[in-house]
């Protein structure tokens, strides 16, 4: 009798242990899902889960768990995004292809706290610009983007990390009163964005006006087919020509390469280098050499 009730006994715990196995594995299960599995809702209000990628309009929605993160200070996104967000990508597609007078309009979010290292005028519309590119690479074409940038008090962070400050929301697009790309291109190259070098230096420290002008250049790309960047250097006359002509090269490559960084396509920037050649000021003076020493961009 002793032998069979300790025979049970060890039964009975192989098979508690078994069924508590199961179940915590199917809790794992659970939280799994809820990491990949993107929830769906026909309805226009769909309700955002905490930081989540998501759309919503005209009775039809996307959200799930997963979004685009940053890294704190920084305007590229952590890749590879999850299959979910990949997903909600293709919806959005879908949704824009099928809806031509709707614009998505990214919104990237940035703490006050983070400095901005960007061309951009906030690191929010720099991370707009940065998942506007993943967009594109999905298939979405840029003119059905378009960007905007907060800067929050305070968002969710996990050590270094900026979680999912980013959203999307819609617009419509204006078709009585477009953009006059035309007019923009005139304005821009009439009075062009100008970077001006130190002597024998190639850095580049943006004003506000600057970092404005730049927004107006990569929202032309973006809707202008076949438009390209032009960037020219110019030097002083300080030392031999033909170093000045390779010193400008550099300061326009390295202005190109600048912009590229931010987001701007390789294939859509030229550059050149004019050396001493076309001064516009006098090269007798400190004042006059000072800007002379500049890079010009301009839209082709």
């Amino acid at each position: 009798m002793k032998n069979f009730l300790l025979g049970l006994g060890i039964v009975a715990v192989i098979v508690l242990g078994t069924l508590f196995q199961i179940n915590y594995r199917c809790c794992d299960c659970k939280v799994d899902d809820a990491e990949e599995t993107p929830l769906k809702s026909e309805n226009e209000g769909v309700s955002n889960q905490l930081n989540g990628f998501s759309f919503s309009s005209n009775g039809v929605g996307f959200v799930c768990n997963q979004n685009f993160n940053f890294v704190e200070n920084q305007f590229n996104a952590k890749m590879p995004v999850g299959d979910s967000v990949d997903q909600g990508i293709r919806e959005l597609k879908d949704y824009l292809d099928k809806n031509p007078n709707q614009i998505a309009r990214i919104n990237g979010l940035c703490l006050k706290e983070e400095e901005n290292n960007s061309a951009f005028m906030n690191l929010g519309v720099a991370r707009a610009n940065d998942v506007k590119n993943h967009f594109i690479s999905k298939g979405i074409p840029s003119n059905r983007l378009a960007l905007n940038g907060e800067i929050m008090n305070k968002w969710d962070k996990k050590g270094i990390s900026v979680l999912g400050p980013v959203n999307i929301d819609f617009v419509q697009k204006d078709v009585s009163n477009p953009t006059n790309w035309r007019a923009l291109k005139s304005k821009l190259n009439g009075n062009p964005l100008q970077l001006n070098f130190e002597s024998r230096e190639a850095e580049i420290n943006l004003l506000t006006s600057q970092r404005r002008m730049i927004q107006e250049i990569t929202s032309y790309l973006d809707n202008v087919s076949g438009s390209k960047i032009q960037i020219v250097a110019h030097t002083d006359n300080v030392g031999e020509r033909q170093g000045n002509i390779i010193l400008g090269q550099e300061r326009a490559d390295f202005a190109k390469a600048y912009l590229v960084r931010n987001g701007v396509s390789d294939d859509r920037i030229e550059t050149s280098s004019k050396g001493p050649d076309e001064p516009v000021a006098d090269n007798s003076q400190d004042a006059g050499r000072a800007k002379n020493r500049r890079t010009v961009v301009l839209l082709k």
